[in-house]
């Protein structure tokens, strides 16, 4: 399970959509979503809204908070892009790994995780060791240091992408 600050560290924006896929692929715990509640009200005092008080004192389980969320969402009309949350996730998640862990086998492989959890995303392809490259390298040809190495630069390649599009 993550935290909110996981996304305040990456500087991307979230919002009660991130928060709600982040509940559905078990990434979020049920207090954060009470954190964030208390938060949005102390800064929108102006706003009175039942649900809100509600998701700021419960603490119950993932179902209940996510159909609060979901009515919550329904009630003020906000729309978000299930894909452009699931990416936020995602790039804050490899963006992490890829800071605190130092040994790049063991990265690689935990990004190969994550390529899995989030239903493995085509745009993901090329930094997973186990699918061969699509270009003309040949990693028979290779030392493994210069594979690592090679999809280390496209992870990194990759967080880059990911920042543009999450900041645009």
């Amino acid at each position: 399970m993550y935290n909110l600050e996981l996304f305040d560290k990456h500087k991307v924006e979230y919002n009660w959509g991130t928060l709600l896929e982040g509940l559905k692929l078990n990434l979020l715990n049920v207090r954060e979503v009470g954190k964030y509640a208390e938060r949005f009200i102390s800064a929108k005092s102006q706003i009175n809204n039942d649900i809100l008080i509600e998701l700021a004192w419960t603490k119950n389980s993932v179902e209940e908070v996510t159909n609060l969320i979901e009515t919550l969402l329904k009630d003020i009309g906000f729309n978000y892009d299930i894909q452009v949350e699931n990416r936020k996730w995602r790039y804050c998640i490899i963006k992490n790994l890829r800071q605190v862990e130092k040994d790049n086998k063991i990265l690689l492989e935990k990004v190969a995780e994550i390529y899995s959890d989030f239903d493995y995303p085509e745009d993901m392809e090329d930094v997973i060791y186990y699918i061969e490259p699509k270009d003309d390298y040949n990693p028979k040809i290779q030392s493994k240091e210069e594979n690592v190495n090679r999809l280390i630069k496209k992870l990194d390649a990759f967080l880059e992408k990911e920042k543009e599009f999450l900041n645009r």
